[in-house]
């Protein structure tokens, strides 16, 4: 079912905002009772990865926060590109959502177990979205409060060809 997914395919050069276009695209059906916004700063980066498994990371993310939103809501996408005090370069993604947010004694271990709550929008796929971003030599965290989660997703930039 993964044409070049997680079994160790070849790396080739990604536009994350073609990914999130291609997630929300598989989505369609899942999106027709909240606001869905995307922007992304022009001249981003490419990452060097497997589109198919960057798609699924935004799948995952997506389908948590419409979950979580339930019936209405809205979920914010935001694509940037940041440089840290290293000087990497990395291609940020933010999915905001305006739902209830993630319980507090939860939040550490989102990425790791549901700890035996089996509920919409909480932990579902979070497991294999940390696997691929780590496979890709990323990072993923997550800021929630009520009214606010935000799962951000960083990226290595590929370097610019001299």
């Amino acid at each position: 079912a993964r044409p070049d997914g997680l079994a160790g395919a070849q790396r080739v050069p990604v536009d994350v905002h073609e990914t999130v276009r291609s997630a929300l695209l598989l989505l369609g059906h899942r999106l027709t009772d909240v606001t869905v916004s995307v922007k992304a700063k022009p001249g981003l980066p490419l990452v060097l990865g497997t589109p198919a498994d960057l798609v699924q990371v935004w799948t995952n993310l997506v389908t948590n926060a419409v979950d979580a939103l339930g019936d209405s809501g809205t979920v914010k996408i935001r694509l940037d590109a940041v440089t840290d005090d290293r000087k990497v370069t990395w291609v940020r993604v933010r999915v905001e959502d305006d739902g209830p947010g993630v319980p507090e004694e939860l939040q550490p271990h989102v990425f790791t177990t549901r700890h035996g709550v089996v509920r919409f929008g909480l932990g579902l796929g979070l497991g294999i979205a940390h696997t691929i971003v780590h496979d890709h030599s990323g990072t993923i965290g997550l800021e929630s409060r009520p009214g606010r989660t935000v799962f951000e997703v960083r990226l290595p930039a590929m370097e610019e060809e001299r």
